[in-house]
C-alpha cells in the first residue's frame, strides 16, 4: 500500500522528453546528492529514499505499475543522501533521462517528490524541508470544509498551485486544483457518499526551465476520516448509463458508468450522457467525477435535463461552465426517471 500512494505523486512530475546532453560519459561515476529535514527542521535521519528513472525508450512499466523505485538509498544521521551510479544509468541515446527522487519512509506524509535531468557529473539538490501542511477538515450542515497551511519554500517562493486529493482507495475519489495560494475548500458531503477514507494536499512547484531546473511536489501529511452523508442520497450507483454519438441515433451503454477506451469505436463525438434511475426520483444535484475524453463534444459546459419521457426533455434544469474534471451541478430539484448531461 505505501508505494501505491507514492506513484500517483511521481506521475505528476514526469516529463518524458529529451534531456540535455550529459556532461559525462557512460563510464563516469555520476553523483546525485541532497539533504532532507523534517517539517520542524530536525534532520530526516536513517530514512529510505527512492529514485525512479524515466527514459525516452518508455516508462519502465514493470516498475511503475508495480510501484517499485529503480533504486534505493538511506539518509545518514544528518539527513544527507547520495546516489552514485555509472553514467550509463542516466543516458539514453545522446540525452539524459528524467529522474524522480522521493522519500519513502512514511507515505502517509509528509512526502516530497523531486524531478530533474541529471546532466552534470555532480548533481546537488538544494536542502529540502518536508511540509506537513496541517490539514484540517470539518463537517457541518451537510458540507465538508478542508483547510491547510500555505507553503513558502526558501529560494523558490510560493507554489504555482495546490491540489486537493480525497482518497477512497487511491487519491481519485475527488480532486480539485487551485491556482495560487488558496488554502481552503468547501463542498457538500454527499459527493463522498461515506466513501472518503482520507485526504491530502500537494503544493506544486514546476521547473521554470524544464531542462535545467528542478520541479518539486510537496505532499502534506494525510488527514484520515470519513464524511458521512445521508441527504441527498446517491441515486445513480449501479443504474444504466448511456451515451449517444454525434449523428448517431442509437445508444451505447457505458460499462459501469465508465466510458472505456474501446467504446469510442461506436461514437464519433459524444453529445450527451443519459442515466436511467429506473424509477422516478427527486434529483437535487449531479456530481461528476474525473470527466475526461477527447471524444466529448467541445463546448462551454453542460446542461442538465430531468424527465420521465426521453422523447420530451423539456427545459434545462441546471447548467455549468465546467467541461472536465470534478464538479457539482446543484440546486436542481426536479422529479424524473432519466437524467441527461448534454
Amino acid at each position: 500500500m505505501k508505494k501505491i500512494i507514492l506513484i500517483l505523486s511521481i506521475i505528476s512530475l514526469l516529463i518524458v522528453s529529451c534531456g540535455l546532453a550529459p556532461n559525462y560519459t557512460e563510464d563516469d561515476w555520476v553523483i546525485i546528492k541532497g539533504k532532507i529535514l523534517n517539517p520542524d527542521g530536525t534532520v530526516y535521519a536513517d530514512k529510505e529514499i527512492g529514485m525512479w528513472i524515466v527514459s525516452l525508450e518508455g516508462l519502465s512499466l514493470s516498475n511503475y505499475w508495480y510501484l517499485d523505485p529503480d533504486d534505493w538509498e538511506k539518509t545518514d544521521e544528518n539527513g544527507n543522501f547520495e546516489f552514485e551510479r555509472k553514467g550509463s544509468t542516466f543516458i539514453t541515446g545522446n540525452s539524459t533521462d528524467y529522474v524522480v527522487i522521493a522519500n519513502l519512509d512514511s507515505i502517509e506524509g509528509p512526502v516530497v517528490s523531486i524531478g530533474f535531468y541529471p546532466y552534470e557529473l555532480v548533481n546537488e539538490i538544494p536542502e529540502i524541508k518536508l511540509w506537513d501542511g496541517n490539514p484540517v477538515s470539518s463537517s457541518s450542515g451537510g458540507n465538508v470544509s478542508f483547510d491547510w497551511d500555505e507553503i513558502n519554500v526558501e529560494d523558490i517562493g510560493d507554489p504555482d498551485n495546490y491540489i486537493l486529493s480525497v482518497r477512497k482507495v487511491y487519491y481519485d475519489l475527488w480532486r480539485m486544483e487551485f491556482e495560487g495560494n488558496i488554502n481552503t475548500y468547501s463542498i457538500g458531503s454527499y459527493v463522498f457518499q461515506n466513501f472518503a477514507s482520507g485526504w491530502r494536499v500537494t503544493a506544486k512547484f514546476p521547473a521554470e526551465d524544464r531542462l535545467t531546473d528542478i520541479a518539486y511536489d510537496y505532499h502534506s501529511s494525510v488527514k484520515t476520516g470519513s464524511y458521512p452523508s445521508s441527504d441527498p442520497v446517491l441515486l445513480s450507483a449501479g443504474k444504466p448509463c448511456y451515451i449517444e454519438g454525434k449523428g448517431d441515433t442509437s445508444f451505447t451503454k457505458i460499462t459501469n458508468q465508465v466510458w472505456h477506451e474501446w467504446e469510442w469505436l461506436f461514437n464519433d463525438e459524444v453529445e450527451y450522457f443519459i442515466i436511467d434511475l429506473e424509477q422516478e426520483e427527486t434529483v437535487e444535484a449531479v456530481a461528476v467525477y474525473g470527466l475526461t475524453g477527447s471524444n466529448v463534444e467541445s463546448g462551454t459546459g453542460f446542461d442538465v435535463f430531468v424527465t420521465s419521457d426521453t422523447l420530451n426533455w423539456g427545459t434545462v434544469a441546471a447548467s455549468t461552465d465546467e467541461t472536465e474534471g470534478y464538479f457539482v451541478i446543484d440546486n436542481i430539484d426536479e422529479i424524473g426517471r432519466y437524467v441527461k448531461l448534454a
